[in-house]
């Protein structure tokens, strides 16, 4: 990730770029399921809680984003990103496992599995949230905000998103998943509609906050059908078919925009919350 973030800096040719691209997204995989198997294997029993803020604090994390894209200039976002990935060098290179922990092992039985099946859905709902969220959504606040301020309000939905989702361990996985949906598209259908400053600000707050939920509650529903010693199979399927849902976030909503204006952002996200509440249902009568 380091080397990709000097050719953001320095490179100017497109396939400079795009090979620093295509290592980075590498280099993001890689550090997502290095830190998971290791806070898995540092704190058994204790699963559900630390991932849960492991993720929350990915998912906040991916929303400051914006924040450095408010920086002036066009290398001036990628210095920073640079400086964030020296400083994560630190506590990375100082990550230790107990002499304890215990091996992971593949197996594919578990992908047969409905809460397999419910995680997946769970996941691909609160990615696909949040791609709408950064994908989409800057366009319409572009309207009456400049970089700079949008990066600041995405700022402060991160904070709600990480809040919202190391809380969210305190309760049980499947009903924050069922909070998360009303929350999410509520905030969604707010700031679509709207093209008011203040109502933006609120409607960034109930959503951020949904998605952080969103996020905790899948890892949690995901640990609930999987025992941790047999997670590897499922975690990396787990975690690519929730990339897939980032993807196609602005590939859905750009187009649904487009022909029926933001007010409809709603709508596509509203769809995966009922899949997604359906699979959960299905999986709890299993």
């Amino acid at each position: 990730m380091r080397r990709a973030a000097w050719g953001f800096v320095f490179g100017a040719d497109l396939a400079v770029l795009a090979v620093s691209r295509l290592v980075t997204g590498m280099g993001s995989g890689c550090l997502w399921l290095g830190i998971t198997f290791a806070t898995l294997a540092a704190w058994p029993g204790q699963e559900y809680l630390c991932v849960s803020r492991i993720y929350a604090a990915y998912s906040a994390g991916s929303l400051l984003g914006p924040l450095l894209g408010a920086i002036h200039g066009v290398r001036g976002p990628f210095v920073a990103y640079l400086a964030l990935v020296l400083l994560a060098l630190v506590p990375v290179l100082t990550l230790r496992l107990p002499a304890t922990a215990g091996a992971f092992a593949p197996d594919r039985r578990a992908l047969r599995s409905p809460g397999f099946r419910a995680a997946v859905v769970a996941l691909a709902f609160a990615v696909l949230a949040l791609g709408t969220l950064e994908g989409v959504l800057p366009l319409h606040f572009g309207t009456k905000l400049g970089q700079s301020q949008i990066g600041v309000l995405y700022a402060a939905t991160s904070v709600m998103v990480a809040v919202a989702g190391a809380a969210a361990a305190r309760w049980p996985p499947r009903a924050m998943l069922l909070v998360s949906t009303v929350l999410v598209v509520s905030g969604f259908a707010l700031a679509g509609a709207s093209t008011a400053v203040p109502v933006w600000i609120a409607a960034l707050a109930v959503a951020g906050a949904g998605i952080g939920l969103a996020d905790t509650g899948a890892t949690g529903v995901l640990l609930d059908a999987v025992p941790p010693q047999r997670i590897v199979t499922a975690m990396v399927l787990w975690s690519q078919i929730g990339i897939l849902g980032y993807l196609a976030a602005p590939l859905i909503g750009g187009p649904v925009v487009d022909a029926f204006g933001y007010g409809a952002v709603a709508a596509v996200v509203a769809l995966m919350a009922t899949g997604a509440a359906a699979t959960l249902a299905r999986s709890n009568r299993s």
